[in-house]
């Protein structure tokens, strides 16, 4: 008898510790998540803060080769127009604070109406003309033809709206394979649909001494392009579907209606 008071008294005293464990687990857990939504919440309106234009502008040793666009944290695309080559359009990959130019592979670039020339190594544009607003992850520019841009990423990729000058019927993009902020040795598209591409680059260098690596992309719009087409060197090649070597790239023209969304891996 000794031992089953002893068995009900232990379970008596048992049940009050087991629903104060509950209630203290419940209050730790509620908590937690108060916490964490606040801290969301505030990393949201910190991120809001950052000024990426800060070292982006002027030339020589003290401006800061700052790169203006949008990045992710330990992502692996940066989103902006090159420090180096801004009159190419956005390029996907940029380090901040070098020196020397690199980098700036698979620049694309809205350009209003139909493209009637070869970009060649896409030289001869103008740079974007005002910045709407930057900030982390994060980039509106306009261009210097009306027409705007807008960047972000997440961690795998690059995505852009782009929206034409309501005066203008036809809004073309250029995407530059066999085009970077320095040199390209070997580069190939491929047009895969109206509204898709691939394709690699090869080549590279830093402060003047060779870097050589390969770096991939797949590219694709929201709608489908009207006109379609690619480009080696000084040859512009309406339809086609294959481009190869330095200063090549493939083009899409949309009907501007509406804007265009442009999707980067």
């Amino acid at each position: 008898m000794r031992g089953n008071l002893i068995n009900v008294n232990s379970k008596t005293k048992h049940k009050p510790t087991t629903t104060k464990f509950r209630k203290l687990t419940g209050i730790l857990a509620i908590i937690y998540l108060l916490f964490f939504i606040g801290f969301t919440l505030n990393a949201q309106q910190y991120a809001k803060l950052v000024n990426p234009e800060i070292g982006s502008q002027g030339s020589g040793l003290g401006c800061g080769f700052n790169y203006l666009g949008a990045t992710y944290p330990f992502g692996m695309l940066q989103f902006t127009p090159s420090f180096f080559s801004p009159q190419k359009g956005f390029v996907v990959n940029q380090l901040s604070g070098a020196g020397c130019p690199h980098m700036g592979n698979f620049p694309v670039l809205p350009i209003a109406g139909k493209l009637t020339y070869s970009p060649k190594g896409m030289e001869d544009f103008k740079k974007y003309r005002t910045i709407n607003q930057a900030h982390a992850g994060f980039l509106s520019v306009d261009m210097a033809d009306k027409t705007t841009a807008k960047l972000t990423v997440n961690k795998r990729a690059g995505i852009a709206n782009f929206m034409f000058d309501e005066s203008e019927k036809f809004g073309t993009v250029i995407i530059g394979a066999g085009i970077s902020s320095t040199s390209v040795s070997n580069a190939m598209v491929k047009i895969t649909s109206n509204k898709t591409c691939e394709g690699f680059a090869e080549g590279g260098d830093f402060c003047w001494s060779s870097t050589k690596y390969r770096v991939y992309f797949v590219a694709e719009f929201d709608r489908p392009a009207t006109t379609k087409g690619t480009w080696i060197k000084e040859e512009l090649l309406v339809d086609a579907n294959h481009a190869y070597g330095k200063d090549s790239g493939a083009y899409f023209t949309f009907d501007t209606h509406s804007e265009v969304n442009y999707f980067s891996l």
